[in-house]
């Protein structure tokens, strides 16, 4: 779920700003890192649900989530500042590769939020409907 939220998140951002998306930008998005964060979470989350803890459910997925959320973060914010220097190009190679570093950064801001905020929402919505059908394992 994570890749069409962060190209339907990408392609709202980049109409917003009025920037032409071109198969050049859209071949660009590597699916690995667009879903690497989401990935780390809900690992994270099903490693903490897999233990033995005290606490409800949400508490644990929580707890996870808070565990993994600053290194998503900054995974994601890294690999966002790798592309700054495509921002300064001008003219004509501004032109071609600007709409493809635009569209890039807003895929992974669409990632991270996913990653961060729907993710473990979603973690604990299916926990929950696995928890009240009998099914207490990950």
């Amino acid at each position: 779920m994570t890749i069409p939220f962060s190209l339907l998140f990408a392609s709202i951002c980049l109409d917003l700003k009025h920037i032409p998306a071109n198969l050049l930008s859209l071949g660009a998005l590597d699916f690995g890192m667009v879903v690497d964060g989401a990935v780390v979470m809900i690992e994270n989350i099903v490693r903490h649900l897999n233990r033995d803890e005290v606490g409800s459910i949400e508490d644990r997925i929580r707890a996870a989530a808070h565990e993994v959320q600053r290194p998503v973060f900054f995974a994601i914010a890294i690999i966002i500042t790798a592309y700054i220097p495509i921002f300064t190009l001008q003219r004509v190679e501004g032109r071609l590769f600007k709409p493809m570093a635009w569209t890039v950064a807003f895929a992974l801001l669409g990632a991270l939020l996913f990653s961060i905020i729907v993710a473990p929402v979603l973690a604990s919505s299916f926990s929950a409907t696995a928890h009240a059908n009998g099914t207490t394992r990950w």
